[in-house]
This record gives structure tokens, C-alpha cells and sequence, in this order.
């Protein structure tokens, strides 16, 4: 009727609407093609109604295909134009889309900041139909975190909504009792979690909604293994697994269930295999994800079953499988880049490793059950650790004291001690006989700079008194440099920026810093980049690729909700653009042996389980470079100026990265104005390739005494 009337307009909404329609019954081709005709001729007309519902349809198309990634720019762009058009609901139910498909990703800050603000917004419009969609997926969030009372909470107010909505209600009102469910599971209060699974059943059988069914049905099983029902427990698992769904999530879940039943049962080498095949369901979604951040939260949100299969291992005596399975976990994302196709492909030899490196190698694993493998030539030895939980606090308290200018060493710090003593004392004998520690840290570790820990006795020093630390994200992609490449050959210098914004301040110092590294390598080629000309779009024109050394002197701006928008802060570029972004670097491949980013927080500041800290230091190794030193917290401007100098002296002289870096510390604490931790100790070498130098020093031999 509107085309024979010749209404385009109102053809075009009825495209859109048909559209939405054919995606609901999976007609997913079709309902694109129709929605884009829709936004097409919106777009033409400038109707931005129809434009920001079009664009919304498309991100539903690709959300309810499970192509999260996709979607995500799509709601992102409806909800901004909404914004603009005070189209209060449509602009939160699109952030709020946005937000489930990151929390499907497993970005879960992004997701709850999204969430929560399209709750706000249904409660101030009285929309109680779509607020208790978001307080249910808050709730999700929360569970996803193991914050388990506040999940309650959010479920329990989801529900009250749901209930009261009637049949309108009840879908969501199922899956929110499904979920509470799981989180009394959790705490262990079976009885509870029972009443609440079965109210959802009861629920989704009558809506013969069956993969929201099996979500309900591993509750059960969950149910009674915690009651130590386990034939029952196994039945229902496996009836989940030979049931077909289009939910992935029941699947991988009732996986680890069995896993886990098989192994309570002592169906040892049964167990095993269910942790490996489910491990390879895993990296097979993984492996459909195409965005670095995506994949990099995706295996944050499982890195548990990993660890769950690292303890199975662990405790049936199978330590170097479970040191392997550890270390595959680690870095994968990083594992990908060009050129370490054949790191994960190939089972690494730990103990070669240790002796080609000439280094005790530590490997760490924090979970519910935290492990520590210490690595030399001879032997591998593991340790078991107190839970994350025990040593979260330690790290803390300790980051605090520093951040605090507390002097461990001159007023004693019982947490600097103990974290030594449950950290590092189990390899103690194993780094004396190297005087070099690579590290591979997990989780909260990488907040942690372990040369800052105190080693107790007589006379109490700073671990790095004792040992050259180097922090490598995974034994996988660590290598051995070749001989002949610790002097630099080419420098590129950027830095001492003109101030962009108030924000970011002229430093002091730059100048000086700058001048330093240029005369302390007279023979090397060099490009310099400093004041006006350290700008954002200088960085791809110096072609970084032809460079030993890339140096930055500037602040920098690290980002927890997106750590690959942290930025180094130059000057203004085309556009008034001032921020090299972390995403921005990882489009250029390099192949630098030592990237520094001489400003605060240029390591990052937000951990991915099974990646690390991820930030400028993290892009920077995803890109190419071997060595990467950068902060681990704010600097000081002048100290800054001084570790550098005295860093590049080293390196000039021939001395690993590694070596001077310490070396510069060193003179930091022995100057005494210096001596705190917050001075000399925020700059932290990450590496995927160790220099092993000529004639390596013995650490007691080069030990300084405290002072």
C-alpha cells in the first residue's frame, strides 16, 4: 500500500520494521538487507528517527547472531544520535545493548557502566518493563565478579519487578531466579538455591524456552555435587551436553561441571580429558573474536577454568603439565602477533630455557589454590601459595606504603617482609646461584614491583640488591637475544611536548632528560622529535621500524574502562590530536630492543587475567618491541630524569636493558635523597627477549649493602 501510494518515507519505517522482524526469526540476511534499505534512505533524507532506529536494528541483528563485536559500534552510534535528539529510552536501551554485548565479550566494566546508566534511566521514565531487564544484568555482572551479595541483590529487586509484571514478566523473572540460584550455590546454601532453580523451571518448561531450560538443569547438577549426589549430578550433565542449543554458555559450564564430577569420582584420566576437550571449546569461540580487546576480555572472563584445571593437575602430582597449562594461558593474545606463530605451537622446554637464559625462571598461578613453579636448568620445583585472597591485602597495603613515601627500609615494613617471605623466599637459594629472576607474575602480580620487597635478616635490603628482575608475560614467548645486538646502533628520541592542555603541564625536567640520552650515544643514528614536533602524527612518519632505541619523554594517560585508548600525551597535531593511543601503536610492527616511556602510569593500570597489565607498555610488546620499560605508578619528574640518564650510560657501555635499568636504580637508593621506593622504583622492564651479556656478574658478588 505504500509503495503503490508512493509514501517512500513510510515505506522505508516498514522496511525497518520488517527487518526487525525477519532477524527475530533468524532470518538474519534478509532482515539486514532490508534494515540497511531503511537506514539508506534515512540517511539520503535526514530522518533521524528512522535513522537512529535503523542503526539500533542493526546492532540487534548482529547481538542476537552472538556477533557481540559487531554489534557494539552500532548501538554506540543509536545511542549517541539519541542522545542528540533527547530520545531519553531509545538512547538507554541502545547503551544498555552495547553493554550486554561487552559483557558477552567479558568486558565487564564497560558493561556495568553501561548498565547501569540504562537502569537510571527506565527508573526516572517509570519504565519498569525495561528497568528490571537491567537490574537482572547488573546482577549477571556482579556474579560474573563473584561479588556474590551484591548479585543477590540486584536479582532479588529484578525478580520482585518481574513478579509484579505478570506474564510479561516471566521470562526475565526465570532467568533471575535461575541466577540467584547459582549465586546460593555459590555460598553453599543448597536448599535455597534449589527452591529458587525450581521456580525457574517451572517457568521456562512452561514457556518451552529450552536453552534457557539448560541453564536451570546445571544449576541442578551444581546442586547436587554440592550435596555429594554424584550420579545425579553426572546424569543431568551429561543429558545438557547430549541436548542441542544454540547458547554456548550452558555447554561450556556443564563442561566444567563434569570435569569436575569426574575428578571427585577418581576418574582420573577421564577428567583430564574433559578439561582439555572443554579447553579447546573455548579457544575455538575465542578464536571467532577478531577485535584485540575482545579477545583479551573474553579469556579474562574464563581464565577460572584454566585454574580449575591447573589445580586438577596440580594435586594429581602433574606439576610441569600444570606449569604448561599455566603458561599457555598467559598471553595469548600477544601470542598472535606476526612472527610468534611458532611460540604457540610448540610445547616450551622450561628447564633449556632457564640455561639458555642463564636465569632462575618464576612462574605464577593466583586463584582460589595460587602455585609458584621455580625453574632452573636442573629442576623444576613447585610451590604451593596462600589463595589470592590472602595475598590481595599484602599487595595493597604494600603499594599504599609506597605511594605513601614510606621507606621499608629505614622504618621496618612487616608487609614488604612477609610478601618476600611468601613471594620469593622459595626460590631464594635458586636466584642467588643466577642473580637474575624473569618473572612471569598473574593477576595482582603485575601490580607489584618485587624488587621492592625486603629480604629479611640481620641487615634488611631490597630484593633487588640480590638479583637482575625482568618481567616476561609468558615463558612462551620469551627467547634469547643474539650475540652482538646490546649496542645501539639508531635512537629515536620523542618528547619534551608543548603542553596540549592544562591538564598535562610543561615537565621540568624533559629538556634535560633529553639532552642526556643524545650525548650519552654520540655514534648512533638518531631522529629527534621534541617540542612542536613530538606530535601523534609524527610517530608513524619517523618510521619507528628502523629504530634499536625508541625513547618518550611526556606524560601519559592510562584508561581502565579501555587500556588500549591509554595515551602518551604529546603535542597538538592535525585536528588539535595530542594522544598517541596504545591501539595507535599496534598498528605499526617493530623491531626496537628497548622501548622506554619515560612517564606515570605507562604500564597501565588495569589487569586482564590470562594477559597482564595491559596499557602503552603491553601495546608496545603486542607491536614488536623486545624490551619495554615503563611506570608502574605516578613518577617524579627530576628522579625520572636522573634514572634515565644513568639507564642509557649503561646502555651505551654495552649492559642489557635489564642490567642498566638496575644498575640506574641502584645509584638511586645508594644517592640516599632517593632512596624511597616511590623514587627509584616505579620504572619496570618488560621483555620477550633476554640479552644473556658476556660476562654476567654474579649477584653477591654485585650485591650493594643496604643502607
Amino acid at each position: 500500500m505504500a509503495r503503490s501510494a508512493g509514501e517512500e518515507e513510510l515505506l522505508a519505517e516498514i522496511q525497518n520494521r520488517q527487518g526487525i522482524v525477519a532477524v527475530r526469526r533468524r532470518r538474519y540476511q534478509e532482515g539486514e538487507s532490508l534494515i540497511r534499505q531503511a537506514l539508506e534512505y534515512a540517511a539520503k533524507h535526514s530522518l533521524k528517527s528512522l535513522e537512529i532506529s535503523a542503526t539500533g536494528s542493526l546492532g540487534n541483528r548482529f547481538m542476537r547472531e552472538r556477533r557481540y563485536e559487531e554489534a557494539i559500534p552500532y548501538f554506540e552510534d543509536s545511542s549517541a544520535a539519541a542522545h542528540k535528539a533527547g530520545a531519553v529510552e531509545t538512547e538507554a536501551r541502545n547503551i544498555g545493548n552495547a553493554g550486554f554485548c561487552y559483557y558477552e565479550v567479558g568486558d565487564l566494566d564497560r558493561a556495568i557502566k553501561n548498565m547501569r546508566q540504562a537502569e537510571s534511566a527506565f527508573q526516572e521514565t517509570g519504565n519498569r518493563a525495561e528497568q528490571k531487564t537491567w537490574l537482572g544484568l547488573i546482577g549477571n555482572v556482579y556474579l560474573a565478579r563473584s561479588e556474590y551479595p551484591e548479585a543477590a541483590g540486584y536479582y532479588k529487586h529484578a525478580i520482585e519487578i518481574s513478579h509484579v509484571l505478570g506474564e510479561q514478566g516471566a521470562a526475565d523473572e526465570a532467568s533471575w531466579l535461575s541466577n540467584l540460584s547459582r549465586v546460593l550455590i555459590q555460598t553453599g546454601d543448597f536448599d535455597a538455591a534449589e527452591r529458587y532453580n525450581s521456580e525457574a523451571l517451572v517457568i521456562k518448561r512452561r514457556r518451552k524456552d529450552t536453552d534457557a531450560e539448560a541453564s536451570s538443569l546445571v544449576n541442578a547438577a551444581a546442586i547436587a555435587f554440592g550435596r555429594h549426589e554424584y550420579p545425579e549430578a553426572e546424569a543431568i550433565v551429561r543429558e545438557i551436553l547430549r541436548s542441542p542449543g544454540e547458547d554456548p554458555t550452558p555447554r561450556l559450564r556443564a563442561h566444567e561441571q563434569l570435569a569436575v564430577i569426574l575428578d571427585a569420582t577418581h576418574r582420573n584420566a577421564a577428567a583430564e580429558a574433559e578439561f582439555r576437550s572443554t579447553i579447546r571449546e573455548i579457544e575455538s569461540r575465542r578464536n571467532e573474536l577478531r577485535r584485540d580487546d575482545s579477545k583479551l576480555s573474553y579469556l579474562s572472563f574464563l581464565i577460572g577454568f584454566y585454574q580449575h584445571f591447573t589445580g586438577f593437575l596440580m594435586e594429581h602430582g602433574k606439576s610441569n603439565e600444570a606449569l604448561a597449562v599455566a603458561d599457555s594461558s598467559y598471553a595469548r593474545t600477544m601470542m598472535e602477533r606476526p612472527g610468534t606463530a611458532q611460540a604457540t605451537q610448540r610445547r616450551t622446554d622450561f628447564k633449556k630455557l632457564a640455561a639458555a637464559t642463564g636465569s632462575t625462571l618464576l612462574v605464577y598461578s593466583l586463584g582460589e589454590k595460587s602455585f609458584l613453579w621455580v625453574i632452573t636448568p636442573d629442576a623444576i620445583k613447585p610451590v604451593q601459595l596462600p589463595a589470592e585472597s590472602a595475598i590481595r591485602p599484602l599487595i595493597m597495603a604494600h603499594r599504599k606504603a609506597i605511594q605513601d613515601l614510606r621507606d621499608p627500609i629505614q622504618e621496618p615494613n612487616p608487609i614488604a617482609q612477609e610478601l618476600y617471605q611468601t613471594l620469593v623466599a622459595p626460590a631464594a637459594a635458586e636466584v642467588a646461584r643466577t642473580g637474575r629472576a624473569i618473572i612471569v607474575p598473574d593477576g595482582l602480580l603485575y601490580l607489584l614491583n618485587f624488587e621492592t620487597l625486603v629480604v629479611p635478616g640481620a641487615t634488611p635490603h631490597y630484593f633487588i640488591e640480590d638479583a637482575t628482575i625482568s618481567i616476561v608475560p609468558s615463558l612462551g614467548l620469551l627467547k634469547v637475544a643474539p650475540k652482538g645486538t646490546n649496542v645501539p646502533g639508531s635512537l629515536l628520541l620523542i618528547g619534551n611536548p608543548v603542553s596540549p592542555d592544562p591538564a598535562f603541564p610543561d615537565l621540568e625536567y624533559a629538556a634535560q632528560e633529553m639532552a642526556f640520552i643524545e650525548q650519552s650515544l654520540p655514534s648512533a643514528r638518531k631522529l629527534i622529535l621534541k617540542r612542536n614536533d613530538a606530535r601523534p602524527d609524527t610517530w608513524e612518519e619517523s618510521k619507528p621500524a628502523d629504530y634499536d632505541l625508541i625513547h618518550f619523554t611526556a606524560h601519559a594517560a592510562a584508561s581502565r574502562e579501555d587500556p588500549l585508548e591509554s595515551a602518551i600525551i604529546l603535542s597538538k597535531g592535525a585536528g588539535g590530536a595530542y594522544r598517541l593511543h596504545a591501539r595507535d601503536v599496534m598498528k605499526t610492527r617493530l623491531k626496537a630492543r628497548l622501548v622506554t616511556i619515560s612517564a606515570c602510569s605507562g604500564a597501565g593500570i588495569r589487569i586482564y587475567s590470562g594477559e597482564g597489565l595491559v596499557g602503552l607498555a603491553w601495546a608496545f610488546l603486542e607491536s614488536g618491541a623486545h624490551n619495554v620499560i615503563a611506570g608502574l605508578w605516578d613518577v617524579s619528574d627530576q628522579s625520572s630524569a636522573k634514572t634515565m640518564a644513568r639507564l642509557y650510560t649503561g646502555l651505551a657501555a654495552g649492559s642489557s636493558p635489564a642490567t642498566a635499568l638496575r644498575d640506574a636504580k641502584l645509584e638511586l637508593i645508594h644517592a640516599g635523597i632517593y632512596r624511597k621506593p616511590w623514587y627509584w622504583a616505579p620504572f619496570q622492564l618488560f621483555t620477550t627477549e633476554i640479552a644473556v651479556e658476556t660476562n654476567p656478574v654474579n649477584a653477591a658478588e654485585n650485591a650493594h649493602p643496604a643502607r
